[in-house]
């Protein structure tokens, strides 16, 4: 009987919450569901596609970096591509940007397989706040276009409500 009473106590703390269950249970019916990332770069993340992946934006003294994250804003995607096109508006000023690929020795990246992009400009000096468009990226054969948000640096987290963008399956 002492086993008998042992076996029900341990299917009964097997059976009992899990909380990654209960999170993800209250995830999926939960349409008002909240959640967000923290940029690893100290910049703005911008949500590509359907939680499909991300891309974090850094200005600072003039250069604007572009790093692309995976769907978790943890790790970095690289792109095999060599340069990324952005539009960027500001009041009355807007011009376009050709950000490069970055090598680096460290993670083995090239120029032209890489997750970090790179362009500086003049009129980036003190630019605090402005809209951008990324106009075209191709990450893990999905191809995304017209990436359009928001560079605000008071923004800490990502909230997947504020974005807009196209992209092709």
């Amino acid at each position: 009987m002492k086993n008998l009473t042992i076996v029900l106590i341990c299917i009964f703390i097997s059976l009992g919450c899990d909380p990654k269950k209960t999170e993800q249970n209250t995830t999926n019916n939960d349409k008002s569901h909240h959640h967000s990332h923290t940029p690893q770069y100290g910049g703005v993340l911008i949500e590509i596609g359907d939680h499909f992946a991300h891309a974090e934006m850094v200005v600072k003294e003039g250069n604007l970096s572009l790093h692309i994250l995976d769907a978790e804003a943890e790790n970095n995607v690289r792109l095999e591509q060599d340069k990324i096109q952005v539009k960027v508006k500001a009041n009355e000023v807007s011009f376009e940007l050709s950000l490069e690929g970055v090598a680096s020795e460290l993670t083995g990246e090239t120029e032209k397989n890489t997750s970090h992009f790179r362009a500086s400009h003049e009129k980036l000096k003190g630019m605090d706040d402005f809209t951008a468009t990324v106009t075209s990226l191709m990450i893990k054969g999905q191809k995304f276009e017209n990436i359009s948000f928001t560079f605000a640096p008071s923004s800490e987290d990502h909230d997947h409500d504020d974005h807009g963008h196209d992209h092709d399956h």
